[in-house]
């Protein structure tokens, strides 16, 4: 039976969301906030959104960042920039004719679900003008780079100076001279790190996962446990200043984002967000709450990961679940290791992504499995070749890779400087 689906958000996971929705024989409306687009954070392929700066250039290759049924235009370098992620995703729904079921600039303001008739209520607003519409099911498909995270590093608020997020960042030119501290080491703090200290004075990178400090050129790393700032700028460990008369100009949050619904009661779907928003607990694999699991689903929660092939796994799972195809068995997934863990998959991904194909009874799977080792050969490949010190020189954004799907083989051409 044909379900009507709300799915909202026009990103990456919206679209894939209704791709499969639409293979299934369902009616997706896509609900897109914004007016000039589809694409999410890609779309524009400008610095005019959070994530995207100046000097982006995606840190994984395309190759491990498609889609499994479509790949990028030949040409296209395996590390990309933000126009070809966006040409790649705009090719995509011109591919399936998703268009005609996007609504742009429709800021959804609440979904709810009606208990007498097991519908879900969506209200948004389009022109400032409020509308609402009923569906069978429904599918958030935000994604989590919407709101920044600052956690509370001591002496930062009391030193009162230039503070700010990733999100906010374009390019390295305000910092020319200027000694910042970058909180956060993962990938946006990294690249940070390297595009901030070629033209600073000093960089300090406050790095949860280190545990004594070390000093490369003018990158100090710092165990985060053991950093706070005084209240004329000096960055201090365990109260000592680092470096003498290097006062800070400049703060820079490399911390991630929360993950925030304003428009659901998560409660009600017996979920348990995180008091801080960096994590929401009960979900059964990473999309499906306790109540109404089988009419709602949130794509795009798991981190650390290659985002589309999870998101196309996600999309099919929905769609056979609402076909009254899916295997609905408890999940067996392993817990996280730590709360903050929750959405964190890293190696586990794959395995993840071949448990919802085969809920959703994805056809020819063991071929699919196989495609899916080879991503993540190449994934890993990539993680050996990222620099352990943040801001070393970003050298494995120049390596090409060739693959062969067919024969499941691949290489790794490395660019000659």
């Amino acid at each position: 039976m044909q379900k009507r689906v709300g799915v909202i958000g026009g990103g990456a996971a919206g679209l894939a969301a209704c791709r499969w929705l639409l293979e299934k024989g369902h009616l997706p409306t896509v609900f897109e906030e914004s007016d000039k687009g589809i694409g999410g954070i890609w779309m524009g392929s400008t610095a005019s959104a959070p994530v995207i700066y100046d000097g982006l250039v995606t840190n994984l290759p395309k190759q491990v960042m498609q889609f499994h049924e479509l790949d990028f235009k030949p040409g296209t370098k395996s590390y990309m920039r933000p126009k070809d992620m966006e040409e790649y995703l705009n090719t995509y729904a011109d591919t399936f004719k998703l268009l005609n079921y996007v609504k742009l600039g429709c800021k959804v303001t609440k979904v709810q679900r009606d208990e007498k008739t097991n519908k879900w209520s969506v209200h948004w607003s389009s022109s400032s003008k409020l509308q609402c519409d009923s569906f069978d099911a429904v599918v958030v498909a935000i994604g989590h780079y919407r709101v920044p995270h600052c956690p509370d590093v001591p002496g930062v608020k009391e030193w009162g100076g230039r503070v700010m997020h990733a999100a906010q960042y374009r390019n390295a030119e305000q910092f020319t001279g200027g000694n910042v501290l970058i909180i956060g080491a993962k990938s946006s703090g990294t690249d940070l790190a390297r595009e901030i200290s070629s033209v600073a004075k000093t960089v300090f990178i406050s790095d949860p996962s280190c545990w004594a400090a070390h000093v490369k050129n003018n990158r100090h790393r710092l165990p985060s446990r053991s950093v706070s700032v005084s209240p004329s700028g000096d960055v201090l460990l365990n109260g000592v200043p680092v470096v003498l008369r290097t006062p800070l100009t400049h703060v820079v949050y490399a911390t991630g984002y929360k993950y925030t619904f304003p428009f659901m009661d998560l409660e009600g779907l017996g979920l348990s967000p995180d008091p801080e928003a960096l994590y929401i607990r009960n979900f059964s694999l990473q999309m499906l709450p306790p109540k109404h699991s089988d009419s709602c689903f949130f794509m795009g929660l798991p981190y650390s990961v290659a985002p589309l092939p999870i998101l196309e796994a996600q999309a099919k799972f929905a769609a056979a679940i609402l076909s009254g195809t899916a295997d609905m068995s408890p999940d067996t997934q392993p817990p996280p290791k730590s709360a903050k863990q929750t959405h964190t998959l890293g190696s586990l991904q794959w395995n993840y992504v071949k448990e919802l194909h085969r809920r959703a009874g994805t056809k020819d799977l063991d071929k699919l499995c196989q495609r899916v080792d080879l991503v993540e050969q190449l994934y890993n490949d990539r993680v050996q070749r990222t620099p352990d010190f943040p801001g070393d020189p970003d050298t494995y954004r120049n390596v090409e890779y060739q693959v062969d799907w067919e024969r499941r083989t691949w290489r790794a051409i490395e660019a000659k400087l």
